[in-house]
């Protein structure tokens, strides 16, 4: 078992600043039926905010959003059918977008969009007709993802910035997924065994791969380990699941140790860390008892500030999703109202 140091939190959960500005918005042309709407799914140390946007067909545009400007885009060869189009996952210091089409045949197809609005669309080589998805970026422009072989599993990759693609799998996998890329090239990710657990993994840039599991993390039926993205500096934020199939979040830190931890006052189904920034402070979601969500930061030093974005809804599968957290501490998310429809929204 690795080394840990399990969080004991429950007095600490308003140390962080409590006052906070939310700006919750919408692409034009988004949808207004349930399932449609802005999702904005990163956010820069610049502030820039991405993300993407399904209109009232259900077709899906990316966006990116500035300093005051806000730009939808489509990258080529994406499908016109309902829940085709771009799907966007990531932005890095530089502003490059990063993400994937499903075409008209429902197969996927990875992009990287560079500021200047130049979209580079990639399949990575032996990829079957499901395609390539690119769901991480780093700082400087590598990007990574899975891709399905001819028999649909996935596989991992790693994209240099210059368009160099390396395929890898962890030993013993059975299905492979990244979703994190820190400024060493080091990837980030999860991967499911021949007994169906699911356990963490670290790339390194030389190729070798170290395995690591939440302590308290269950083997089986795909309870287990899941990283869910990586900072810059190679700090990691994730899901585990127990043995009694209760999702807590966790933090694994430079060096290996693993912090695992619950908001207080999170429902039966749990914790989920979905991002972390470069000083460790993490965000993500957690159910009430009504299996409602709402967001929280969490301070490196442990403590908590509950979120919850206006006009989220508060019944089972609506509230408040945070997506990613940057430098300094602003939250990019997506808050699901009481009709199901999404809005975007920015936590300063």
């Amino acid at each position: 078992m690795h080394a840990f140091k399990l969080a004991l939190l429950g007095a600490m959960a308003l140390a962080l600043p409590a006052q906070a500005k939310y700006t919750v918005f919408d692409i034009d042309g988004a949808g207004t039926q349930s399932g449609q709407g802005t999702f904005a799914t990163g956010i820069n140390d610049r502030g820039t905010v991405v993300g993407d946007y399904a209109d009232g067909s259900s077709v899906y545009r990316g966006f990116f959003r500035g300093k005051g400007d806000t730009f939808p885009f489509s990258a080529a060869g994406a499908g016109t059918g309902a829940n085709q189009g771009t799907f966007v996952t990531g932005v890095s210091a530089r502003n490059t977008t990063v993400g994937y089409i499903v075409a008209q045949d429902g197969g996927k197809h990875g992009f990287v969009r560079l500021a200047s609005g130049k979209i580079t669309s990639f399949d990575v080589p032996g990829a079957g007709p499901l395609g390539t998805e690119a769901d991480a970026i780093s700082d400087l422009d590598v990007s990574a993802g899975t891709y399905f072989d001819g028999n649909g599993l996935r596989h991992c990759f790693l994209r240099a910035r210059a368009g160099q693609v390396t395929k890898f799998d962890p030993p013993g996998s059975l299905l492979c997924v990244a979703n994190g890329v820190d400024s060493n090239g080091h990837v980030y990710g999860y991967y499911a065994d021949v007994v169906e657990g699911l356990h963490g993994f670290e790339r390194e840039a030389t190729g070798q791969i170290d395995v690591f599991d939440a302590p308290d993390a269950g083997g089986f039926e795909f309870n287990g380990t899941g990283p869910q993205s990586a900072s810059r500096n190679g700090e990691v934020v994730g899901v585990y699941g127990s043995a009694n199939n209760r999702s807590h979040g966790f933090v694994r830190l430079q060096g290996g140790t693993i912090v695992e931890f619950d908001v207080p006052g999170a429902g039966p189904f749990g914790t989920i860390g979905t991002a972390v920034a470069a000083d460790g402070t993490a965000t993500g979601r957690f159910y009430d008892r009504h299996k409602a969500l709402h967001g929280f930061l969490r301070s490196p030093a442990g403590a908590f500030v509950k979120l919850n974005a206006p006009g989220a809804g508060t019944d089972k599968n609506q509230g408040t999703f945070p997506t990613d957290v940057n430098q300094k501490g602003r939250v990019s998310g997506t808050a699901v109202d009481r009709n199901g429809v999404a809005h975007g929204f920015i936590r300063d």
